[in-house]
């Protein structure tokens, strides 16, 4: 039976396919942006994928001004700030996040210093804080896990304070989540795996929680289709582009899914599992997917 009442929210467009970088810079001038910086990790750069995204702006007219390579796993507050200051140093306009999940949660937090023109991110953290849009915002996701190319929230570590830093607010969704298969085709098979898991959780919990409503439904049972049709293949064959493309747009659709449902107990036990024995997050996922699942047949 549908809900007597439910709402449904994902403004973020989706460039999706083999040539999905070569749009950016159009969809940076749709927003009157021409001077993007881009934030990144070590781990990414190294293995060439930032290349990929700069290549895209060869024949365009337009420059990246600025790119930092230095995004920690479990970003702070401190590398926001640093980000921010550069950011500010070097004449940007908008912001580029290739990465996963901690790279995409550290630009969230820079676009809010940059956009707000503050000092410290403290003072925006918690729900609807944000009253304003911010600053241009792409994302280039290098995992198929995540979702965090479509959510409204972001966790940021305060070092000083030893707590971590939720935010969530619809001003933090970025403009437009770009899926080239490229950006997977390097990914280790544990990790693709691993990250895998995490989209098919989020799937699963975004269709079996109290949340949930038919359009979350209809993105969550697609997200398990493409996973399950899939994640094999890519597993046997990692140069399969059209099957990384498909794990690609599952966790995309997966993160919408929760993002208009939420998600349930294995989120509950594996951010506390997270948290004290410092295990990936898609991991912990893995580790109680079937022992909730059964608890909640039941």
């Amino acid at each position: 039976m549908t809900k007597a009442y439910y709402e449904f929210f994902c403004p973020v467009k989706i460039v999706a396919g083999n040539a999905a970088l070569e749009h950016i810079p159009y969809e940076l001038r749709t927003l009157a942006a021409s001077r993007p910086m881009i934030i990144t990790d070590k781990g990414v750069r190294s293995a060439g994928l930032v290349d990929h995204v700069l290549g895209a702006f060869a024949e365009s007219g337009m420059d990246v001004v600025e790119i930092f390579d230095d995004v920690p796993p479990d970003s702070s507050t401190t590398v926001v700030k640093t980000i921010a200051k550069l950011y500010r140093d070097s004449g940007c306009d908008s912001i580029i996040a290739v990465g996963g999940g901690s790279v995409i949660d550290t630009s969230k937090g820079v676009n809010i210093l940059v956009s707000e023109d503050g000092e410290d991110l403290s003072e925006f953290s918690g729900v609807g804080v944000l009253t304003k849009p911010l600053r241009p915002f792409f994302v280039v996701p290098t995992t198929a896990g995540t979702g965090s190319e479509v959510t409204l929230v972001a966790v940021i570590s305060d070092p000083e304070k030893g707590v971590k830093l939720p935010f969530t607010s619809y001003f933090l969704l970025p403009n437009a989540a770009i899926l080239d298969p490229r950006m997977t085709l390097t990914l280790p098979a544990h990790i693709t795996a691993m990250t895998a898991m995490d989209a098919l959780t989020h799937a699963v919990e975004a269709f079996t929680c109290m949340g949930k409503n038919p359009i979350s439904d209809a993105y969550a049972v697609s997200a398990i289709k493409k996973i399950s049709e899939n994640l094999m293949t890519v597993l046997n064959t990692p140069d399969d582009v059209d099957a990384r493309l498909e794990l690609a747009q599952a966790s995309t659709m997966a993160g919408v899914a929760f993002s208009n449902s939420m998600v349930g107990l294995v989120h509950s036990l594996g951010h506390s599992l997270g948290a004290l024995c410092h295990l990936p997050h898609g991991l912990c996922m893995n580790l109680f997917l079937p022992y909730v699942l059964e608890y909640n047949l039941a």
